[in-house]
């Protein structure tokens, strides 16, 4: 405390002076706000309606009209605010049904593009499957039905004329001389 005794002696009599002027500001500040905190406090009071006691009729009638003014207000605020939220919601709506639609329009091509691989799939299986029951050079392939009964029969050998074995069959394809 000496140390701050000292300082205030030994210091310009205007800075001792200013000091307790700021002081007696930030006094008079903090006094100012619990005055309007104070005046906050008993009108919220009196709207909530625990001091009507003393009024008259033509102060409640025009706390009455300050009521619907500020009710006119919120609903007012409220009708706005749930406006711009309906407003977001269509905006966000929209997109995600273009997105929807987007996405709808992939499904069915990837649709498109695997009905086109199944039919060549299975045109190839047909392919290979022909394939598989052609004769080729180096493969005999027989395809029977397992339930077909086989009908098998002797036939007596035919007798032919001499004549009839000499001559050489006629085909399709004759040379001219």
């Amino acid at each position: 405390m000496r140390k701050t005794t000292k300082r205030a002696i030994f210091n310009p009599p205007n800075t001792l002076q200013d000091n307790s002027y700021t002081k007696l500001a930030v006094l008079a500040k903090g006094g100012s706000k619990l005055e309007t905190t104070t005046a906050q406090l008993a009108r919220k009071s009196s709207l909530m309606g625990q001091d009507l006691s003393g009024l008259g009729v033509k102060e409640l009638q025009t706390l009455e009209n300050q009521l619907e003014m500020s009710i006119r207000c919120i609903r007012t605020k409220k009708d706005q605010l749930m406006i711009d939220e309906i407003h977001e919601l269509n905006r966000k709506g929209s997109l995600i049904h273009q997105e929807n639609m987007e996405l709808y329009r992939k499904v069915n091509l990837i649709r498109q593009e695997n009905a086109e691989l199944y039919k060549k799939l299975y045109e190839t299986g047909a392919e290979n499957e022909a394939n598989r029951d052609s004769t080729t050079p180096y493969n005999f392939a027989v395809i029977e039905e397992a339930n077909t009964p086989a009908r098998l029969e002797l036939n007596p050998p035919s007798q032919q004329n001499d004549a009839e074995q000499t001559t050489p069959p006629k085909l399709g394809l004759q040379l001219h001389p």
